[in-house]
């Protein structure tokens, strides 16, 4: 386990990653995709994968607020919206899982706190099986994404480029982020585009359990539209199902709402390049998180009525959630942390396996590997 603010620390993880991402591409270019089978190659991501079951966590200790934030709902039975886990300094293992995110109220969607309720249900009275249950969850989850990519793409290339990237491994496996169940949920939409409700509700799923997924919201009404079915249906079964997903947190109201403003639209020490370089040239965060928000909303709209005008084809759809995404990472998002580059690895993955895109997908992998290290330096 590794402190990013030590700077030996720092250059051990910085210099892992470089090794990693050097044997990544070049076992990319050199290997021979034609002798091998989805079977050997997933067999190979499950023996890299469960290496990381023992250990909690590298860099990150988001897990244990995961633990925490589900004990309050579950075992305590509070609302985590209203409750932080420090108010509960009586739980036998407050001294181990306390964080700096203790002292407040989850970010988090509430789908995610209650996955995480019931986990902790199951494991409540041995920390240790609840550690060790939480990080086989999510490695499972990993491991049917990778499932999900050959589904999609029928590419082999799509796998490898997901499954053995350095941060997917790094972070949804050793550090057993929550982007793991939102990858896995997205690529669960985009596997059932060909029925649109079913293909909607996953997308719904995944924005409930961090909502930045919501910005995809646009290209997901249009399918609808494009496929003859009502919008008018989207939106009632979106209502309905967001509502039983929410009912236990109710009594939060507007709670909800004012930490999540807090998040998407507060101050942090690692913005986007976007807000960072708007700051600078500006003299004012809030001018330029404005700004880079205008940039955003434009583009998301420039974007959605492009789409609208394209025949519809999968393989546009993914592209244009890649640069939807892309986007967002560069303007809009007031702290942007490694493992929420690991969408982007998934979208860029899938886009390889079309000609006229490979090119955006290797350069989205490309990106996403060359930021990752920067974002490390600068949260040291």
């Amino acid at each position: 386990m590794w402190d990013l603010h030590n700077n030996e620390h720092l250059i051990q993880v910085i210099s892992l990653y470089l090794i990693a991402y050097l044997i990544y591409f070049l076992t990319f270019k050199y290997l021979n995709f034609e002798k091998l089978n989805f079977k050997k190659i997933f067999l190979a991501a499950v023996f890299i994968y469960i290496f990381f079951l023992p250990i909690p966590y590298l860099t990150s200790d988001d897990l244990f607020s995961y633990i925490f934030t589900g004990r309050v709902f579950s075992v305590w039975e509070e609302n985590p919206y209203l409750a932080p886990y420090d108010d509960f300094q009586h739980d036998p293992y407050y001294s181990q899982l306390k964080t700096v995110w203790s002292v407040h109220v989850p970010y988090y969607g509430p789908l995610f706190i209650l996955i995480s309720g019931i986990i902790n249900f199951v494991g409540q009275n041995s920390l240790g099986f609840l550690i060790y249950l939480f990080k086989f969850i999510f490695i499972l989850f990993n491991l049917l994404s990778i499932y999900l990519v050959y589904k999609i793409s029928k590419n082999l290339k799509s796998v490898f480029l997901f499954g053995f990237n350095p941060l997917i491994i790094f972070e949804l496996s050793g550090n057993t982020h929550s982007e793991s169940l939102i990858i896995l949920l997205l690529l669960l939409s985009i596997y059932q585009l060909k029925k649109p409700l079913v293909g909607f509700s996953s997308f719904l799923l995944s924005g409930l359990i961090k909502y930045y997924t919501f910005i995809f919201m646009p290209l997901y009404l249009i399918i609808f539209l494009k496929k003859g079915r009502s919008i008018f249906l989207a939106g009632v079964w979106g209502i309905v199902l967001m509502s039983l997903i929410f009912l236990p947190f109710l009594n939060a109201g507007g709670v909800i709402f004012n930490n999540l403003s807090e998040f998407y639209g507060g101050k942090f020490n690692y913005p986007s390049v976007g807000i960072f370089l708007g700051e600078r040239i500006f003299n004012s965060y809030n001018f330029s998180f404005q700004i880079n928000t205008l940039i955003f909303l434009l583009a998301l709209l420039l974007i959605s009525i492009k789409f609208w005008f394209r025949k519809f084809e999968l393989k546009i759809f993914i592209f244009y959630m890649g640069i939807i995404y892309f986007i967002f990472i560069l303007t809009k998002l007031s702290l942007v942390l490694g493992w929420y580059l690991t969408p982007l690895v998934a979208i860029s993955s899938l886009l390889i396996n079309y000609r006229e895109y490979k090119k955006y997908a290797t350069l989205g992998i490309i990106f996403v590997s060359f930021y990752s290290l920067i974002i490390y330096y600068a949260v040291r």
